[in-house]
C-alpha cells in the first residue's frame, strides 16, 4: 500500500498556511472591532508576518502546497490570503498570478485585502 511521504518542512508549511489563514480572519474581525487596541492589532500582525515570512522563505514549496489545497477541496476566497501574498511577491513567476486570478474569478476581495494589508493607507488603524 503506497504511503504519502511527509517531511518536517511540508508539515511546517501546512501549519503556517493554516495559521496565516486563521490569523487573517482574526485580523479582518479585529479591524472593525471597537474593543481591539492598536497594540493587540500590532501583535496579531507580527504573528501573521512571522508565518508569511516562513512561507516566503520556502516560496516554491509553499505555492505547491497552496495550489494542491485549492485544487483538492472546496476553498473559500478568505483562505486565499497566503496564496495572494506569494503570488504578488517580487520573485513569483507570472503563472502564479494567472492561477490566482483563475481561482478568484471576478471576485477581487483577496486582491483588495492583500493591497490593503501590504500598502496600508495612513488611517490611524495600522502602524509599522
Amino acid at each position: 500500500m503506497p504511503t504519502t511521504q511527509s517531511s518536517p518542512i511540508k508539515d511546517e508549511l501546512n501549519c503556517c498556511i493554516e495559521e496565516a489563514e486563521a490569523l487573517w480572519k482574526q485580523r479582518q474581525i479585529a479591524i472593525d472591532a471597537p474593543f481591539f487596541a492598536l497594540g493587540d492589532l500590532d501583535h496579531l500582525d507580527s504573528r501573521l508576518n512571522s508565518h508569511l515570512c516562513t512561507l516566503r522563505q520556502n516560496c516554491a514549496l509553499s505555492w505547491t502546497t497552496l495550489e494542491q489545497q485549492c485544487n483538492g477541496y472546496q476553498y473559500k476566497l478568505d483562505n486565499l490570503f497566503p496564496a495572494t501574498v506569494l503570488a504578488f511577491s517580487e520573485t513569483a513567476p507570472p503563472g502564479w498570478r494567472d492561477l490566482l486570478f483563475e481561482l478568484i474569478g471576478i471576485d477581487e476581495r483577496p486582491i483588495h485585502a492583500f493591497i490593503e494589508y501590504a500598502y496600508p493607507v495612513d488611517s490611524g488603524r495600522r502602524y509599522r
